[in-house]
């Protein structure tokens, strides 16, 4: 698992740390940070956290889904819209820095900034540099699969009840939301570098 990773970071070019030296993990923050937020975080992401942190690739690296499709299609009868994603890039992954000011721990930040606006139990891992999010489901029902998250086409109960007449169903929160891999390994084995057809 380690080996993978590590493996695969070095064939795409390596990555840099976020913040001059960056910050990375202990097993104590690590356990900090599960207990606050009653996460529990899979082991090979928390061997990603240790070794590389907050953190960026050297080279302009890109991903695409298992599916355009969103996991949630709307049902025509809806009348609502149903988007599409071919994929995107890695802009920098959240690491576990600590803020200058209130010394909250970065994926703290970030869980809390989206806990109402994504799936229950999803937390976001990277961003694309582009507002969208690359995240990670701690559910048990999809445990530890990685999902890309669209921050333009965001869920909205009160919008989807006036639009339809009945209330949003849970499974609708997947509107936005696209399969990128099974696990974090799965992941960044599956990340490429940007190559302009172009060239």
């Amino acid at each position: 698992m380690t080996n993978l990773i590590n493996e695969k970071i070095k064939i795409l070019g390596g990555m840099e740390k976020l913040r001059g030296e960056g910050k990375i993990l202990s097993n104590d923050v690590i356990k900090e940070f599960e207990s606050a937020t009653s996460l529990t975080l899979p082991e090979d992401y928390k061997y990603f956290l240790k070794i590389y942190g907050d953190a960026y690739f050297n080279e302009y690296v890109v991903y695409s889904p298992k599916s355009e499709t969103a996991i949630y299609v709307h049902d025509e009868v809806d009348e609502l819209p149903n988007y599409w994603f071919k994929g995107s890039s890695v802009g920098s992954f959240h690491g576990l820095h600590v803020d200058d000011e209130d010394e909250e721990l970065e994926l703290m930040t970030w869980f809390k900034c989206y806990k109402e606006r994504m799936p229950e139990r999803f937390l976001a891992i990277a961003d694309d540099g582009m507002g969208n999010q690359v995240c990670m489901s701690l559910a048990e029902v999809d445990y530890g699969k990685v999902y890309w998250w669209d921050h333009e086409n965001e869920w909205d109960a009160e919008g989807y009840e006036e639009d339809t007449g009945k209330a949003m169903p849970d499974e609708a929160k997947y509107q936005n939301v696209y399969l990128l891999a099974e696990s974090f390994t799965e992941f960044i084995q599956g990340l490429t570098i940007y190559e302009d057809d172009e060239d």
